[in-house]
C-alpha cells in the first residue's frame, strides 16, 4: 500500500509533463498514477490540476509545565489540607505552603513551589483525577416543634444583612448509628452567613436546657458579636427557653420554612462536609465517646476556620478567618488576637491531632489517610 507521502511526491513528479502534454500523453500519465496510488481517474485529474500545497505541519504540542514531581508534591499537599476542592484548594495554595514552610512540614524546591502558587483550578482536577474518592450521603434526625411559631418568624431575603457577620444558620445532627432512640448524643453546630465561621459541641441529648447551655457556650467562641439565628423547626429551638433567651440578648430569631432544607443550606452543607466526614455515621453514648467529640470539634474548629477556604458565590475561595479580617468589624486588640493564633497553627500537626482523635472514636488501630502517604 502506496503511503499518503510517496503517493504526494509521485504527483508533483507528474505534474509538470501533465500540464506541458498533450491529449494521449495526459491519459498515459493518469492511467499511470491511477495504477500506482488506486485513486479513480477523476480524482488523479483534480490532484494533478491542484496547486502544489505543502504537506500540513505537524502540530506542535505546548510543553508539560507539571510534571510527576509537580504531581506528587500537588498530591501530597492536597492531602495535608484535608482533601480540598481544586476552587477552594488554588486561591488557597500559597498561603498554605507559606504556613507549611513556616512551622518546618514542608521544603518544595523553588521551581515547584512557584508552579504550584500559580497552578489552576481545573489544573489541579486534572492532575488530581485519579486520587480522589467518593463520600457518603448525609443524615438529619430532626423532630418538629409546634410551639412558638408564630412568635418567630420565617426568615426572607430582608431579614438579614447578610453581608455582616453575626448572622448565624443553626442546627443538630444525631449519632444513632442507625437506632431511632432518645439515649445517643447530638451535635450542635452554628454557622456565619457572612464568614463561614463554624463552631460545633456535642450533646448528651437535645433537651430545651442543654441546648441552650452549649448554645451560649458556642456564642461564647465566636470573635464577633452573635446578631440573629435561624433554625429549622425541631423543639430543640422552638421552645420558650430559647426564644425568651435571645429576645432578652436582642439576638433576632428566625426559622425556615417546614421541609425545606435548602432554606438551611449552609449549616446543611457544613453537617455533611464536617460533622458526618469527621464524627461519621457510629453510635455515640458512653462518656469516653462524649470526651472524644469535644476534643474532636476543638481540633475541627481551627482547622475549619484558619487552614480551609471555602466558596461563596462568585467571590475568590476564602477562609473565614481571611474573610472575617476583610469584613472591617474586628477592634485592632481582636485582629491582633486572632492572627497571633493563626501564626502559631500547625496545620499538620492539627491534622495529625485530629485523625489520633477519630481512631479513638471509631476504636481504629490504625486509619488510612493523607497521613499514610503525606508524612513518609
Amino acid at each position: 500500500m502506496v503511503s499518503m507521502k510517496a503517493k504526494r511526491e509521485l504527483v508533483a513528479r507528474f505534474r509538470k509533463d501533465y500540464e506541458g502534454s498533450g491529449r494521449s500523453e495526459k491519459g498515459r500519465i493518469l492511467d499511470s498514477l491511477c495504477q500506482t496510488t488506486g485513486w479513480a481517474r477523476k480524482y488523479a485529474m483534480h490532484a494533478l490540476k491542484a496547486l502544489d500545497v505543502a504537506p500540513p505541519r505537524q502540530r506542535r504540542r505546548r510543553a508539560r509545565v507539571y510534571g510527576p514531581s509537580e504531581e506528587a508534591a500537588l498530591v501530597k499537599v492536597w492531602k495535608l489540607s484535608g482533601f480540598l476542592a481544586s476552587k477552594r484548594l488554588a486561591p488557597f495554595l500559597d498561603e498554605f505552603l507559606s504556613a507549611l514552610e513556616r512551622h518546618g512540614e514542608l521544603s518544595l524546591p523553588e521551581p515547584t513551589r512557584s508552579k504550584l502558587a500559580a497552578i489552576s483550578a481545573s489544573t489541579i482536577d486534572r492532575l488530581l483525577r485519579r486520587h480522589r474518592n467518593a463520600h457518603p450521603p448525609a443524615l438529619s434526625l430532626t423532630r418538629p416543634g409546634s410551639l412558638l411559631k408564630r412568635e418567630v418568624a420565617v426568615r426572607t431575603g430582608t431579614d438579614w444583612n447578610d453581608a455582616r457577620p453575626g448572622f448565624c444558620e443553626i442546627d443538630t445532627v444525631g449519632h444513632c448509628g442507625g437506632k431511632l432512640d432518645d439515649a445517643h448524643f447530638w451535635t450542635l453546630g452554628i454557622t456565619d452567613v457572612s464568614t463561614g465561621w463554624s463552631e460545633f459541641a456535642p450533646l448528651k441529648s437535645k433537651g430545651r436546657e442543654e441546648t441552650l447551655m452549649k448554645l451560649k457556650s458556642l456564642r461564647a467562641r465566636l470573635p464577633f458579636d452573635l446578631l440573629g439565628l435561624d433554625f429549622d423547626n425541631g423543639s430543640e429551638f422552638l421552645n420558650y427557653h430559647l426564644v425568651r433567651f435571645c429576645q432578652s440578648e436582642g439576638i433576632l430569631l428566625t426559622r425556615c420554612r417546614p421541609y425545606h432544607k435548602n432554606d438551611q443550606c449552609r449549616i446543611e452543607q457544613k453537617n455533611g462536609a464536617l460533622v458526618r466526614k469527621h464524627a461519621g455515621y457510629g453510635r455515640y453514648d458512653t462518656d469516653k465517646q462524649f470526651a472524644l467529640l469535644n476534643r474532636l470539634y476543638g481540633v475541627l474548629r481551627l482547622l475549619v476556620n484558619f487552614f480551609e477556604p471555602s466558596l461563596k458565590g462568585k467571590e475568590k475561595a476564602a477562609t473565614p478567618y481571611r474573610r472575617l479580617l476583610a469584613s472591617g468589624i474586628l477592634s485592632k486588640d481582636k485582629a491582633d488576637e486572632l492572627e497571633s493564633i493563626y501564626l502559631a497553627l500547625n496545620p499538620v500537626k492539627l491534622r495529625e491531632e485530629l485523625l489520633k482523635v477519630k481512631m479513638e472514636l471509631h476504636e481504629l488501630e490504625s486509619l488510612v489517610s493523607f497521613l499514610d502517604e503525606a508524612t513518609v
